[in-house]
């Protein structure tokens, strides 16, 4: 054969290698955002009674936040998240926050990223506001997650623990960005 033909042969297998390849990448994003569904699917299952107090919206925040529309998760040893539908900014408020210890309340995004996360004592807080790295997007489902501190007092997601319910899922609200 022509070296001509080689090289016909190589640029062909190159991408189809290539094609592959993307084709894996975007198959895993599609199931890492199928299971950020699947868990705001799950939350919204165990939606509960919400505080009708509608303490959640702030006017600094340029949110807009509806006691009715809440969405709310807990855990057996006290951990809840509840948020509701809000504006699509760069500010998400959690409508309330329980905490068992020191730890986090993030904002995750349908792609399974962190966008933010705000620091909590132990206890009760309402109308948390947490500075995300970049704007929501209106349309899309956004996710609150709990972490519990390691005790250095940053943020790290791979050291600090996610908060689970005695189920084995993570205690989360999801949310729309309006």
């Amino acid at each position: 054969m022509s070296e001509r033909i080689y090289q016909v042969i190589i640029g062909v297998l190159v991408l189809v290698i290539l094609v592959g390849g993307a084709m894996m990448v975007s198959g895993q994003r599609s199931s890492s955002t199928s299971d950020v569904n699947k868990d705001s699917a799950d939350t919204s299952a165990d939606v509960s009674a919400a505080d009708d107090t509608n303490d959640a919206t702030d006017d600094t925040s340029g949110s807009d936040t509806s006691a009715a529309n809440d969405n709310a998760s807990s855990a057996a040893d006290g951990d809840s998240v509840s948020a509701a539908d809000q504006g699509a900014v760069k500010v998400a408020v959690a409508s309330s926050v329980d905490l068992s210890k020191l730890g986090w309340v993030a904002v995750r995004g349908e792609n399974g990223w962190i966008l933010g996360a705000e620091r909590l004592t132990a206890g009760t807080h309402k109308s948390v506001a947490i500075t995300l790295l970049r704007g929501m997007e209106a349309g899309k489902m956004y996710e609150m997650v709990l972490y519990h501190d390691d005790g250095d007092m940053a943020f790290d997601l791979h050291r600090d623990s996610l908060v689970m319910k005695s189920d084995g899922s993570a205690v989360s609200a999801a949310f729309l960005a309006k």
